[in-house]
């Protein structure tokens, strides 16, 4: 399989809604809503045509679980209003399904991922232990299913402006290797991507390389996606 990189970062353009489900149990309104604060349209840096070939791309595939929140990095200026925080998602690992974590990381994986849906300056306040508060006031609560998380190693630490309110576990963090890279279980066993912007995937023939990736993910269902990510 190709694997194809453009050799831009993310242009973030809107914060959108998803449709989205988790393990073990059907698709709720408290996983949508979570999900879909950490859902916006970006080119993708990484590009894949499977599920395999985004396997044995990422720096680490895990089994898990959210088991906590809180406030990543800041990136931007001295001005409040230009500025673009990360939530910080503490995954409990279930099971490493590729690669090796980094020293340091025994049951606990770091990933952050960019919210464009809350003002930087409103995200600690946002975030509890229930969950994730909305701007119209509604608590996103943390999704408690599996998930199949696609993972990078950031290579970013000591470029922020303000340092992250959390301790990554071994000291580092990891992104998703692009939005699909999250993979949940919805009812009946098939397979979604939470954060990924696939609306438009449904109604035309797949041509570009996520949409060949999309149409592997939702063909192959949950247990086959994590099947496939595996090492063979």
């Amino acid at each position: 399989m190709r694997v194809r990189y453009r050799g831009v970062w993310m242009a973030f353009l809107a914060a959108t809604l998803v449709v989205a489900g988790c393990a073990s149990k059907p698709d709720t309104d408290d996983d949508n809503a979570f999900w879909s604060a950490l859902r916006f349209t970006s080119a993708e840096v990484e590009q894949y045509e499977s599920v395999s070939a985004m396997a044995a791309s990422a720096d680490l595939v895990v089994l898990g679980t959210i088991e906590e929140i809180g406030v990543g990095r800041t990136w931007g200026s001295q001005d409040p209003t230009d500025r673009l925080t990360t939530l910080a998602l503490q995954v409990k690992i279930d099971g490493v399904l590729r690669g090796k974590p980094i020293d340091g990381v025994v049951d606990v994986v770091s990933v952050e991922r960019e919210v464009m849906s809350l003002a930087s300056d409103a995200l600690g306040a946002s975030v509890s232990n229930e969950g994730l508060t909305l701007n119209d006031g509604v608590v996103a609560a943390i999704p408690n299913g599996k998930a199949v998380w696609f993972l990078r190693l950031r290579d970013d630490e000591g470029t922020e402006l303000v340092a992250a309110e959390v301790q990554f576990a071994g000291g580092r963090s990891y992104r998703l290797v692009n939005s699909m890279g999250l993979v949940t279980e919805a009812e009946g066993g098939s397979a979604t991507t939470p954060v990924a912007e696939v609306t438009h995937f449904h109604d035309r023939a797949a041509e570009l390389p996520e949409e060949w990736l999309f149409a592997d993910i939702t063909d192959l269902g949950f247990a086959q996606v994590v099947d496939a990510a595996r090492v063979p």
